[in-house]
C-alpha cells in the first residue's frame, strides 16, 4: 500500500485550500533554501578573501586590499509618503518665514510712517492752538471795538458816561416752546431767579439814588468761560428780556447783551450792567465821557 504523503494531483483537483497550502509551503521552503545559500556564499567568500590575501602576499612585501562596501537602502511606500510630507512642510515653513519677514519689514515701514504722522499731528495741533489763541484775541478786540463804537454813537439826550452795577446772581431759563420764538428764553419751571435779580437790581438803583431817573441805553454783560460764551450771550439776553422789563426805569431802554470773561471778583453766570441815563436835566452835572467806572 502506497503512503498518502504529498498526493498533489488528487488534492489539487478537488481541494483548492489544500493546493494553496502546498504552494505556500513550497514558497517558504524555496525562500529558506535561497537564504541559506546566500549565507553560505557570504561566509565562504569572506574566508576565501582573507586566505587569498594572506596566501598571495610575497615574503618581504606588503599587500593592501581595498574593500568597497555598497549599502542599498530600501524604503517602504509609507516612509516615502512621510518623506514627501516632511519636504512639503519644510517648504511651507520656508515660505512662512519669508512672508513673516516681509510682514515684519512692512511693520517697520508703517512704524516709521506712524512716527512721522504723529510728529505732523503734533505740529498741526501746536499750530491750531496758536490759531485758536489768535482767534480768541481777535474776538476780544472786536468786542472791545464794538463796545467803544456803540458808546461813541450814543444819541443826543443820553448822558455820555454811565453808572455800573455788578450782580453776582445767576438766571435760570429754558428755551421757549414756540418754534417761532426759538431765540426767546423763559424762566425755568420752579425757579425764582428772575424775582431775585429784580430785587437786587432795585436795591442797587435805590442805593445810587436813581429811582426817579430813566435809562436810555443798557449794556448787559454775563460772565462765563470762553468755551461757554454762547451761554453768557443767552443769559445776557434773558436778563434784558425778563429782568429789566419789570423795572419802570428801563421802560424805553435800548439794550444789548455781551459776554464777559472770568476773573477774580466775578461769579460765573453773574452780570455787570453799564447804564447810560437819559439826559433829562436831573443829573447835576450829567455824566460825561470820562465817567466810566470799573465794576471789577
Amino acid at each position: 500500500m502506497k503512503p498518502s504523503g504529498r498526493n498533489r494531483n488528487s488534492q489539487s483537483e478537488y481541494d483548492p485550500v489544500g493546493l494553496a497550502g502546498w504552494l505556500y509551503t513550497d514558497l517558504l521552503l524555496g525562500l529558506m533554501i535561497v537564504f541559506l545559500g546566500s549565507v553560505t556564499y557570504q561566509v565562504v567568500t569572506s574566508s576565501t578573501g582573507q586566505n587569498g590575501s594572506q596566501a598571495g602576499a610575497l615574503p618581504g612585501t606588503t599587500t593592501t586590499t581595498t574593500t568597497t562596501t555598497t549599502t542599498t537602502t530600501t524604503t517602504t511606500p509609507e516612509a516615502d509618503e512621510l518623506l514627501d510630507q516632511v519636504e512639503a512642510l519644510t517648504s511651507q515653513l520656508t515660505e512662512a518665514e519669508t512672508e513673516n519677514q516681509a510682514i515684519s519689514d512692512q511693520g517697520e515701514a508703517l512704524g516709521l510712517q506712524l512716527t512721522g504722522a504723529e510728529t505732523e499731528i503734533g505740529n498741526l495741533e501746536a499750530e491750531n492752538s496758536e490759531l485758536q489763541s489768535t482767534v480768541e484775541d481777535l474776538s476780544r478786540s472786536l468786542a472791545t471795538v464794538s463796545d467803544e463804537l456803540l458808546r461813541a454813537q450814543i444819541p443826543l439826550g443820553v448822558e455820555r458816561g454811565y453808572v455800573c452795577f455788578r450782580i453776582n446772581e445767576r438766571i435760570e431759563v429754558v428755551r421757549h416752546k414756540d418754534p417761532d420764538l426759538e431765540e426767546t428764553w423763559v424762566l425755568a419751571p420752579g425757579s425764582d431767579s428772575v424775582d431775585l435779580l429784580v430785587n437786587r437790581l432795585k436795591e442797587e438803583i435805590a442805593n445810587a439814588g436813581l429811582e426817579s431817573r430813566y435809562a436810555g441805553i443798557v449794556l448787559t454783560f454775563s460772565v462765563s468761560s470762553d468755551a461757554e460764551r454762547w451761554r453768557a450771550l443767552r443769559d445776557a439776553k434773558a436778563f434784558n428780556d425778563l429782568v429789566l422789563t419789570q423795572i419802570q426805569m428801563f421802560e424805553k431802554t435800548a439794550t444789548r447783551g455781551y459776554w464777559e470773561g472770568p476773573r477774580p471778583g466775578r461769579v460765573d453766570g453773574g452780570f455787570m450792567l453799564e447804564i447810560h441815563l437819559i439826559d433829562d436835566g436831573k443829573g447835576a452835572p450829567p455824566l460825561g465821557v470820562d465817567d466810566k467806572p470799573k465794576c471789577g
